[in-house]
């Protein structure tokens, strides 16, 4: 049994790693989202379908059955390939939120589907490791990862991101009605302090896949990291009940 760790934006498999050291007696595999802080493989487009296709793959070369968690892009490119049934998929736990046709994106992804999101990049790849610290907590990125995504965020990054977001913009009327597709046991996690959740997403979203909610009121968008000794005892239980 392997358990899959699929990281989000603007982070790498690093986020994962405070979780990990809970979680002692799981074999775990940490893909990393290409263009994240690692080159883009060739050929390889960075939007979302792209990485939606890179990721099934990744899920079919493991061969044996996977219980899955993945945040932020990592759980919205899981809702892709979930609804076409991995065969090796048991579990699967996620934080995305319900799409449907009138999903809106949060502002700070609907700055980077501007051109206004090309100055922002171009201005925190110039800057010096200590300042992007800066520019990236003022962004809201957690402190346990923010010197990591500083190290490693350069114009490929920069350049994956803009293209990922802006390949989204329908991404509501264009994913959404897959996921009425996905079964399987399920779990949403819903942060309650998560300054990008949309109210109800999470139980729209459990209604439609038939999956449990786990609600998590003090945990934000960065639970993993906020909380890893209560998200470790989360996922044991869930697991457990399999």
């Amino acid at each position: 049994m392997a358990v899959v760790f699929l990281h989000g934006a603007p982070v790498t498999p690093a986020v994962w790693s405070p979780l990990l050291g809970r979680l002692p007696a799981v074999r775990a595999v940490t893909p990393n989202l290409p263009g994240f802080g690692i080159p883009l493989p060739p050929g390889f487009e960075p939007t979302m379908e792209g990485f939606a296709r890179w990721f099934a793959a990744e899920l079919d070369a493991i061969d044996e059955p996977v219980d899955l968690v993945a945040q932020d892009w990592g759980a919205l490119i899981s809702l892709r390939v979930l609804a076409d049934k991995p065969k090796n998929v048991r579990s699967w736990v996620l934080d995305a939120a319900d799409l449907d046709k009138d999903f809106v994106w949060h502002e700070s992804a609907r700055v980077l589907q501007s051109p206004a999101g090309d100055a922002i990049f171009a201005r925190l790849v110039d800057a010096p490791v200590d300042q992007r610290m800066v520019m990236l907590k003022g962004a809201g990125l957690h402190d346990d990862i923010v010197e990591n995504v500083a190290t490693v965020f350069d114009q490929t990054m920069a350049s994956t991101l803009l293209s990922l977001y802006r390949s989204a913009k329908n991404i509501g009327s264009e994913w959404g009605p897959r996921i009425d597709q996905i079964s399987g046991a399920g779990l949403v996690v819903d942060c309650g302090a998560d300054p990008f959740r949309a109210l109800g997403s999470a139980q729209r979203f459990a209604e439609r896949t038939g999956a449990k909610v786990a609600t998590k009121p003090d945990l934000g968008h960065w639970w993993m990291l906020e909380d890893p000794e209560e998200v470790a005892e989360m996922l044991q239980e869930f697991w457990s009940k399999l």
